[in-house]
């Protein structure tokens, strides 16, 4: 064996003790200590690389809004997902309806 496979011996002894404490430790615990609360639905974490300018943009309209980072992103994203439109779609829905809105304007 050379020194590195020693060294890994010595952390996988670590990790083996470690794993040990812990899992005697939890069969002697009576149970949680405070009552634990329980997510309704499943969540799945994920990374996301994100220049730091389109994180500030991010973060300020997420407090603006008064909601999470975290939050403001779901929010969006499933909002353009369940859209049900590509992107040039909605963006020519939009036109049209505010054009709708100037020419009701100009009646007024």
């Amino acid at each position: 064996m050379n020194r590195e496979d020693d060294e890994l011996d010595e952390d996988d002894r670590l990790i083996e003790e470690a794993l040990a404490e812990v899992e005697a430790r939890m069969e002697e615990a009576p149970g949680p200590a405070a009552p634990v609360r329980m997510a309704k639905q499943v969540r799945h974490v994920f990374s996301l690389k994100i220049g730091a300018d389109e994180l500030d943009d991010i973060v300020t309209a997420a407090e603006a809004e008064g909601v999470s980072v975290g939050a403001y992103i779901r929010e969006a994203a499933l909002a353009r997902a369940r859209s049900g439109g590509s992107r040039d779609e909605t963006v020519k829905e939009v036109r049209s309806k505010v054009k709708d809105l100037e020419k009701a304007v100009r009646r007024l």
